[in-house]
């Protein structure tokens, strides 16, 4: 199942699905009631037991998720046209007039240092380490003792979570009442402003036209249902491709070096692994019918829940 975007119609527009950062929903739930939806698929890693992507997430120029860690991202720039690189939190808690780097911003796992989490993060309780500590701040004043609190923060609240002996020391040297003011950011490598990005996986196209071989696949089942998503003609054009696997019959998916060898056949000048298996799924506005249909077979013989899907609307 291929979706083609072509970038120049500024008609559409994109956008991801999803609840909070911690919550998982069948993608269909997540399209349902958005009658300016055109199309969804699933999109990036996630863990299944607390829910949470495992890479960054951006909207309207916001990180929504995300680490200092190097993340390879697809993502919409500021010109309407599709990127893909490295993408990285740039962010910064200041007090007492001193800023500090931001590790983490409502991330699954707390990074060493300084971690912020706010009520996007969901009802899951934080993965606050052995070693981490975290205090309450309400409307950014700290409003509680430094513990071990792991409990997520509620409407008006953040939770500051410190991680790493240096950085543990210094959370419990500020008192209740200290303001702490927060900046938050991201770099990329794109040469505009990326304005929405989403984690991708393995980089499947590199150059156009040729094939990569030699990627890795799961010894006890390579070729599950894989999503892939690239774009060509001067990142002028998205290409999604959603492939199929029906375990049990003669209907299966594609390895990592099966699906480079299908987006190149698709055109693409940089493609990247969408995260697959029973999580591969694709929504369409079928024309006949006007209403939202899931155009191909879920591998688990039911939707996948996923915390975050990838929209493409249409403005008017």
């Amino acid at each position: 199942h291929v979706l083609t975007v072509d970038m120049t119609n500024t008609n559409i527009a994109f956008g991801p699905l999803m609840r909070h950062v911690a919550q998982r929903s069948p993608l269909s739930q997540l399209a349902s009631g958005r009658r300016r939806l055109v199309a969804a698929t699933n999109t990036g890693y996630f863990d299944f037991n607390v829910g949470a992507p495992f890479g960054p997430v951006v909207y309207e120029q916001r990180p929504v998720t995300g680490t200092t860690a190097g993340s390879n991202y697809v993502g919409i720039g500021s010109n309407h046209r599709v990127y893909t690189g490295k993408l990285h939190l740039a962010s910064t808690v200041t007090v007492h007039g001193v800023t500090h780097p931001l590790n983490g911003f409502n991330s699954l796992t707390v990074p060493r240092g300084l971690s912020l989490y706010t009520p996007r993060w969901g009802s899951e309780k934080v993965q606050v380490p052995w070693n981490g500590v975290s205090v309450y701040l309400t409307n950014g004043v700290i409003s509680s003792k430094v513990n071990r609190y792991t409990s997520p923060p509620q409407p008006g609240q953040s939770m500051l979570v410190a991680r790493g002996s240096t950085w543990v020391n210094w959370l419990k040297s500020l008192s209740r009442g200290t303001t702490v003011a927060h900046h938050l950011g991201y770099s990329t490598d794109a040469p505009v402003t990326i304005r929405q990005a989403y984690q991708v996986g393995a980089e499947i196209v590199q150059q156009k036209g040729v094939i990569r071989t030699g990627l890795s696949c799961r010894q006890q089942y390579p070729m599950p249902a894989r999503n892939a998503i690239g774009w060509t003609d001067s990142h002028k054009k998205m290409i999604i491709a959603v492939v199929t696997d029906k375990p049990g019959t003669d209907v299966h998916g594609l390895d990592e070096n099966q699906m480079s060898a299908l987006m190149v056949e698709l055109g693409s000048s940089r493609a990247y692994m969408w995260d697959g298996s029973g999580s591969a799924e694709m929504i369409a506005r079928m024309p006949s019918t006007g209403r939202l249909s899931i155009r191909n077979y879920c591998a688990d013989g039911q939707e996948r829940w996923m915390p975050v899907g990838f929209g493409i609307f249409r403005r008017s």
